[in-house]
């Protein structure tokens, strides 16, 4: 009984520590608006994902962008309209960007390998990757096993109110971010599991 108690209290300890990194690697900043790259990812699932990716495309950051994630009866001209102002669109037109729609990934995992697949064909070297703050761990680990060579830029999504308040403030925020650890912690362990095969 007390090794189970002991052993139970060291699992307990490994859990919170794990967390408490976890969290403290939640990025707090958005990548520099100066920083190109080849192209910018935006993973769609979330407010605010693909209005920053668009707009960072206006400014210049790439030439390419790709929306992953895309539901199955969405066109450009319908993503563009519903994300986009007019003013920014005749940003977007006047650089003559490229964007592309993937509509088969469906997970962040699936993301990374339609991600890895579009950056083969593209000649992609580089990427500003849009996506959640709480998501951004899960999604570079997924994205840096699909894409070791490429450089990855992280450009987090703050929702309204995220950018002024402690994640562990705010009660949906902090099962969100629960949430996306044990997420993290499953991914990781998948890939650990397909390293030891």
């Amino acid at each position: 009984m007390r090794r189970f108690t002991i052993a139970l209290f060291l699992l307990v300890l490994l859990w919170l520590g794990s967390f408490l990194w976890f969290a403290t690697c939640l990025p707090t900043a958005r990548a520099p608006a100066d920083a190109s790259s080849d192209a910018i990812i935006v993973l769609t699932g979330g407010p605010g994902r693909v209005e920053q990716g668009l707009a960072v495309l206006a400014d210049g950051a790439a030439p390419l962008l790709l929306i992953s994630g895309v539901g199955h009866n969405v066109t450009l001209s319908q993503m563009i309209g519903a994300h986009a102002s007019p003013a920014l669109q005749q940003r977007i037109a006047a650089r003559q960007a490229q964007i592309v729609l993937d509509y088969v990934a469906s997970t962040t995992r699936s993301n990374a390998s339609e991600a890895a697949a579009f950056a083969r064909a593209n000649a992609v070297h580089s990427v500003r990757l849009v996506t959640a703050y709480y998501h951004m761990p899960r999604s570079l680990l997924e994205f840096r096993a699909t894409m070791p060579d490429a450089t990855i830029l992280p450009d987090p999504v703050f929702p309204a109110g995220a950018e002024r308040m402690p994640w562990w403030q705010d009660e949906a925020t902090r099962w969100l971010v629960f949430s996306e650890y044990h997420k993290y912690i499953a991914a990781l362990c998948l890939q650990l599991l397909g390293v030891f095969r």
